[in-house]
């Protein structure tokens, strides 16, 4: 479910006709509630509903030009879009990797000036801010190929079907939270389709996704109103837009049942989605 699904149905219990109407600070408190139920849930569910499957995408080579300068990581000529962040780019035979804002990971170690570049599909691009702790399964290439885990890759750049992966982590020094990705070997020479099942972490929903975008919750469809909806609505009781306040008793009695139902949850209650490869009527 989308976040500004989720809080056109959060906003029905306040003195408001949608969330697009409110103003900054009350969007803020509305956003606080969305975070605090998330919390929530990531703090008493059980590991197994944090089990979500991913489906995404390695995504085509692409040609690119880049204006780069000796010692320097930042780069001009390309806008990178988001799909392309962390994913390895070759420059003169030599690989690099693309960081958001239009930077290189390794400062530049050649000449001033504009070159042409390949940029590569080999993080898996789940869409949106997709943000996983740990994978439960393997991952699997259109549907037929499981790729085998790596702790380190091959020096060198190798361009060919993948068949291994590992997990990588970027921003960790840096006030914002640490980015996972998952990063393949070889380098890969076509698009592909990679689905893998992975434990979630909870991330910080903005006030620039409560009223559009397509920033999804990382929670499962059929967890959202049995449990995070009934967290968010007992922090939104206190909102000043708050609608009907004789109904608190009824929030706080929804609440409880919620916890003592998602805490007394027994591991392997969830069933995992249904790996692919199995024979089509199986």
């Amino acid at each position: 479910m989308k976040v500004s699904d989720f809080t056109a149905r959060l906003a029905q219990h306040l003195n408001v006709t949608s969330v697009g109407e409110m103003g900054e600070g009350d969007s803020l408190r509305l956003a606080d509630a969305v975070n605090a139920g998330l919390h929530d849930f990531y703090a008493k569910a059980p590991a197994d509903l944090r089990r979500v499957p991913l489906l995404g995408s390695l995504l085509a080579r692409k040609a690119v030009s880049l204006q780069l300068t000796p010692g320097a990581t930042v780069f001009s000529g390309w806008e990178v879009e988001p799909s392309y962040e962390y994913c390895s780019v070759l420059i003169g035979g030599v690989r690099n990797v693309i960081l958001p804002g239009g930077s290189l990971l390794f400062p530049w170690s050649g000449s001033d000036g504009e070159f042409g570049a390949e940029a590569f599909g080999d993080v898996a691009w789940f869409g949106g801010d997709m943000a996983f702790e740990s994978l439960c399964s393997l991952p699997v290439v259109d549907g037929v190929r499981k790729l085998e885990l790596a702790e380190e890759f091959p020096v060198g750049a190798v361009i060919r079907p993948p068949t291994h992966y590992r997990l990588e982590v970027f921003g960790q020094t840096e006030a914002a939270r640490p980015r996972r990705v998952l990063r393949v070997w070889p380098l890969p020479d076509v698009p592909y389709r990679v689905q893998v099942e992975a434990q979630m972490e909870a991330v910080m929903v903005g006030v620039g996704d409560l009223a559009a975008g397509g920033r999804v919750l990382p929670v499962e469809d059929r967890f959202v109103v049995r449990f995070l909806l009934p967290f968010c609505l007992w922090h939104l009781k206190a909102h000043r837009l708050w609608k009907l306040p004789e109904n608190n008793k009824v929030i706080d009695d929804h609440y409880g049942v919620a916890m003592a139902d998602i805490e007394g949850l027994p591991l392997g209650k969830v069933v995992p989605f249904n790996q692919v490869g199995t024979p089509y009527g199986f």
